[in-house]
């Protein structure tokens, strides 16, 4: 039993510290890209974030609904501030 709780406790404070990484490299590319082209800027995403939040994933797949939504939160939030798809649903995003 006690295992059980410390394996939950660190694979949450892994899939914390990788959504902090995938985060801070979402941030950085829509600070440093002058372009605003949405094509660009999602490619960039593919490229330089969504490795960080899929290395290893099946490994320590996040199962909770806390890392569920924590790991889901990057995406939700980058394309939350493309220029265009700011005013639409996550699910039409």
């Amino acid at each position: 039993m006690i295992w059980v709780s410390l394996s939950l406790v660190t694979y949450h404070l892994h899939v914390t510290d990788i959504v902090s990484k995938a985060h801070m490299r979402a941030g950085l590319i829509l600070c440093t890209f002058m372009s605003r082209d949405i094509h660009l800027l999602k490619r960039a995403f593919l490229v330089y974030v969504r490795p960080i939040v899929e290395h290893n994933s099946v490994i320590w797949s996040p199962y909770t609904a806390r890392d569920i939504d924590a790991v889901e939160s990057v995406q939700l939030r980058f394309t939350k501030r493309l220029p265009t798809l700011s005013n639409m649903s996550y699910n039409d995003r």
